[in-house]
């Protein structure tokens, strides 16, 4: 696999980051539709990319790179996967298994992907990113202004809920800043993506996407001050002049019925314990009792509904929601869908590729910057919300770590 391959393979795998774009399809203004419209694009995405590295001939090549260690822990997770999900007391675990299986066969793809194609300078993947970040918030702005009376706090165009969006910009915003300030040309698509993914942030009030693009902004500036790396002071201005202007528009707009991300803020002193993490403390205290249950092995890749429907009374349950789908707390969704085992096991796995991710981080800081800042930025909100439970943007924090995997598998050669 060469440069010269790499122009079909970049643009399957720019399919992959805007296949949720997709979704738009399905209306501006619909009724909430099955869960599944989320899940269906991207996968059909992933899987043609994966077809296409794996076709290549090469690939095996590539994949031999992996060491003895990974190469058992990778499938021992698939095995594991499987295992779990087909061991499960829920009947829906079997099917939602075909996912983390696409994923793993999604991330050997990325390796192969990133391990060999050429490439001069940043990845443009991630200007993809900003520019499916800048059509979903239009898409989102166009629905606020048709369907100013319709539009509700729980749904958005093909995404259910107005805060599922925040998981997919939150990345992109954080991601497009750091490309902007450390690089030297003209970013007009990177200045856009920050733009609208903040703004978003504002507008819809999502304190834990803005708590992540803060982290991840915070991690990165610290580690590019560190490493002695040269920050474009006028471009920071830029960013805070944005950011102000994007606070005075969405104030002028018509309002949600959850308030702008700096009204919220203001209220927080008012609030109760429970009311600031908006019940999210009454969840995690069900899913503590729930992966009691089933601690060593987990319930595989189900929702926590099902799971609270297996393990709690109805009427023991502190959290009312009654279509919970996801954990909003990474370390406690691993730990219900694959119990301490499969946690371990999976963090092992992941844990073999920090050599090369820590050449990346080192010796090309100027490539290894911008997913790395998507990923710490991910994995800060995932803490609080289901950042690495929804399809399209799981995807997004996969791309992050093989592109850094690579970028170290290439300067360590």
């Amino acid at each position: 696999m060469d440069h010269r391959g790499s122009p079909i393979l970049f643009g399957l795998l720019a399919l992959v980051v805007l296949s949720s774009v997709s979704l738009l399809v399905f209306g501006l203004d619909p009724a909430p539709g099955p869960f599944v419209f989320l899940h269906i694009p991207t996968v059909i995405a992933q899987v043609v990319f994966t077809l296409g590295v794996f076709l290549r001939r090469d690939c095996r090549a590539a994949l031999s790179g992996l060491t003895q260690t990974q190469q058992i822990l990778l499938s021992a997770v698939v095995v594991y996967i499987v295992a779990v999900s087909y061991l499960s007391p829920i009947e829906t675990a079997p099917f939602l298994a075909n996912f983390w299986v696409i994923h793993v066969a999604f991330f050997l793809a990325l390796l192969c992907y990133y391990r060999t194609v050429v490439m001069d300078g940043a990845d443009p993947v991630w200007t993809v990113f900003a520019i499916a970040t800048a059509i979903h918030v239009a898409a989102f702005l166009l629905a606020v202004f048709i369907w100013t009376e319709t539009i509700r706090v729980r749904t958005l165009p093909a995404f259910e809920h107005v805060r599922f969006l925040g998981y997919f910009v939150a990345p992109a915003a954080a991601g497009m800043a750091m490309y902007f300030v450390t690089r030297h040309e003209r970013l007009a698509l990177p200045l856009l993506g920050f733009t609208a993914g903040t703004f978003y942030i504002i507008y819809t009030g999502s304190r834990g996407g803005a708590v992540a693009i803060v982290a991840g902004l915070v991690i990165g500036a610290a580690y590019v001050g560190f490493m002695r790396q040269k920050i474009y002071v006028s471009r920071v201005v830029i960013l805070l002049c944005l950011v102000a202007t994007g606070v005075y528009v969405a104030g002028l707009l018509p309002r949600l019925p959850l308030p702008p991300l700096f009204d919220r803020a203001v209220a927080v002193v008012d609030q109760t314990n429970t009311e600031l993490m908006s019940n999210r403390n009454l969840l995690w205290a069900d899913l503590v009792t729930v992966i009691k249950e089933r601690w060593l092995l987990g319930y595989g890749p189900v929702f926590v509904t099902h799971a609270f429907s297996f393990a709690i009374d109805p009427s023991e349950l502190r959290y009312d929601s009654p279509d919970v789908r996801n954990t909003h707390n990474l370390p406690l969704q691993l730990l219900m869908n694959w119990g301490v085992l499969g946690t371990v096991l999976m963090i092992a796995t992941a844990c073999t590729f920090l050599r090369n991710i820590r050449t990346a981080l080192t010796q090309r800081l100027d490539l290894a910057l911008v997913p790395a800042t998507v990923l710490v930025t991910m994995l800060v909100h995932s803490l609080v919300s289901g950042v690495f439970f929804y399809p399209y943007t799981i995807v997004i924090g996969i791309i992050a770590f093989a592109s850094l995997e690579g970028i170290g598998w290439r300067a360590r050669k």
